[in-house]
């Protein structure tokens, strides 16, 4: 059976990419802005890589490259940058502010190459800020922007926004999204019920969530690089107090450790350590020395962890300085949950079953995470 083609954009280091892969898919086009995120593609995949502005991409471009006509690519994936919309940037501002962002016309960009290639289906990530409760301004521009598509070329995308946590589809970590997936033919998508959840039910056909510890037990961890990995600094003696699963709110009057900080004084990823029979929090792009998510440890997750934590090929080769290969695996979409997000395209709008075990998914480990005393 031929695999569908797969034209990825915003590629990053190919989460998107590589769960697709898993899940049978084939890309044969990936693009990036970023040198190093490029690199990492051309270095781990046997796909066409361009290094470019999307501004400056064209469907004429990505079809001579990769011998394919308008309208037969499969899939369309990518996820736009999120800054203008993240609570870290200014998410919470107001639209008119973000769209002004030279970030945000990326969007754009994306519905100008869906107008140019017309896949066979899109999907298209970003944090759930980009459509927030009570602010439908983004909504609509999406919407009219495809209905635009659809009566000029006679299509009938129709959008479905899907917000998920990627905990709840396997991923061992709690990361909020919103996908946006529609189909050529005006399917409609139905996400599946969790799979998972902090509260197994045999009812509602729930497992337990995947833990910090099920993703991270079997890494081993050479003792060179473990060393860099314990901060040094005025905050270290309050970190090494600090439970798993607290953070920098222990040291306040309302914790159980000294209080050094006032209530809400600090961000809340500040001196924040994973609970080893928890989900990860979500992994940042930019972490500072003591911004968590830390290991229980009192130490930064070594690149090989978060890589798990990710759901990333584990002997996927990321180029780049330190910085960068951390900043590519915290922009990075979980695997896993593209793989999941796959099959479901697949079957619900090309009629194609499988019967294949999704290959991403984890097992829960067998030995018990180590009793963590403080």
């Amino acid at each position: 059976m031929a695999k569908d083609k797969v034209v990825s954009l915003f590629s990053g280091l190919g989460g998107i990419d590589f769960g697709l892969k898993a899940a049978g898919y084939q890309t044969v086009y990936a693009s990036d802005i970023d040198s190093d995120c490029c690199d990492t593609l051309a270095t781990n995949g046997d796909w066409y890589v361009e290094c470019a502005d999307v501004r400056e991409v064209t469907a004429k471009q990505i079809c001579r490259v990769t011998d394919t006509d308008v309208g037969e690519v499969g899939l369309l994936v990518g996820g736009p940058p999120c800054q203008p919309f993240s609570k870290s940037g200014f998410g919470s501002g107001p639209l008119p502010k973000r769209m002004r962002d030279r970030r945000a016309d990326t969007i754009h960009e994306y519905f100008r190459l869906v107008r140019e290639l017309r896949p066979k289906a899109f999907l298209m990530e970003n944090v759930p800020q980009l459509i927030p409760d009570g602010n439908s301004g983004v909504e609509r521009m999406l919407l009219k922007m495809t209905a635009e598509i659809n009566l000029v070329y006679r299509t009938k995308y129709k959008l479905n926004f899907v917000r998920v946590n990627c905990a709840d589809y396997g991923v061992p970590q709690i990361r909020q999204r919103i996908f946006i997936i529609a189909s050529r033919e005006g399917f409609e998508f139905r996400m599946p019920a969790p799979l998972y959840s902090g509260s197994p039910s045999r009812r509602l056909g729930t497992r337990r969530y995947r833990s910090a510890w099920d993703a991270t037990h079997n890494i081993r961890i050479a003792k060179c690089e473990l060393q860099t990995l314990y901060p040094r600094g005025r905050w270290t003696e309050l970190l090494n107090q600090i439970p798993p699963g607290e953070n920098y709110l222990w040291h306040t009057h309302r914790g159980g450790g000294r209080p050094v900080f006032k209530w809400r004084s600090r961000f809340w990823h500040f001196l924040l350590k994973l609970h080893p029979e928890l989900p990860s929090w979500t992994i940042p792009a930019n972490p500072g020395g003591y911004t968590g998510p830390l290991h229980w440890e009192n130490r930064r997750l070594a690149v090989s962890e978060l890589m798990a934590l990710q759901t990333l090929p584990a002997a996927l080769d990321i180029q780049g300085s330190n910085t960068s290969v951390r900043r590519q695996i915290g922009n990075a979409v979980p695997s896993a949950m593209a793989e999941f997000l796959g099959v479901q395209i697949r079957e619900q709008f090309f009629s194609r079953r499988t019967n294949k075990k999704l290959q991403l998914q984890l097992r829960p480990a067998i030995r018990r995470p180590p009793r963590v005393c403080v």
